[in-house]
């Protein structure tokens, strides 16, 4: 992923590249992997899980900021300083709205891209880190690799990824972005939150969109 679409998109990691084929094994693939990485998109419990994310530039200050996460059913929303998109994870549709040019974008890949995991770009190996312990809440920690990207993600047992880190695959000891879950609760600040017009306006408690104490 390229430091400028990281920038553009912030720690919702909403690359929308065009939709591809995802998760073919590679020589490190382990079959353990891919349903972590299926349990992602096929998430079907309510939560709003809001994140703290941290970009770090090769070449730049770094920059931390606020995103969210909301779920319902097979909806999906993603909220970023400068993003918010909705999309239907099971008929794979999407609708996502840049709010520094109010440009939308719509279509698979923008499901591709939020629900869970992104597939977009395909998936060159996979494999299982081990299991995590975080504030009481086990969790899988997996690796995903594709031609630009070393990804880790923890992913809680119905699907919720709780931290993640990017690096470059040119150099994947050097984290380039990581966003960690700060508050993950169980029911949503609104009930019509998924529809297009809803993409006017932000869901995100203020308290949330400030650097968090802890």
């Amino acid at each position: 992923m390229r430091m400028d679409r990281i920038a553009a998109a912030g720690a919702a990691l909403i690359a929308l590249a065009a939709p591809t084929a995802g998760c073919a094994e590679g020589p490190e693939a382990t079959p353990q992997a891919f349903p972590i990485v299926e349990r992602t998109k096929t998430v079907d419990t309510t939560y709003a899980n809001y994140n703290w994310n941290r970009i770090i530039p090769p070449d730049g200050p770094v920059v931390e900021e606020w995103s969210a996460e909301f779920h319902s059913g097979s909806l999906h929303r993603v909220e970023t300083p400068r993003d918010r998109l909705i999309a239907d994870c099971e008929n794979m549709t999407g609708v996502a709205l840049s709010l520094e040019t109010g440009e939308k974008v719509s279509g698979p890949q923008v499901a591709g891209a939020a629900c869970g995991i992104n597939t977009n770009t395909p998936i060159l190996s996979a494999r299982v880190i081990g299991r995590v312990d975080r504030a009481g809440s086990v969790s899988d920690r997996i690796e995903v690799v594709d031609r630009d990207n070393v990804r880790i993600y923890d992913v809680t047992e119905d699907g919720v990824i709780v931290r993640a880190t990017y690096a470059s695959s040119e150099a994947p000891e050097r984290l380039i972005l990581e966003t960690w879950s700060v508050a993950l609760e169980r029911e949503l600040p609104a009930a019509d939150m998924f529809s297009s017009e809803s993409l006017r306006r932000s869901f995100v408690p203020d308290r949330f969109k400030r650097e968090p104490t802890e």
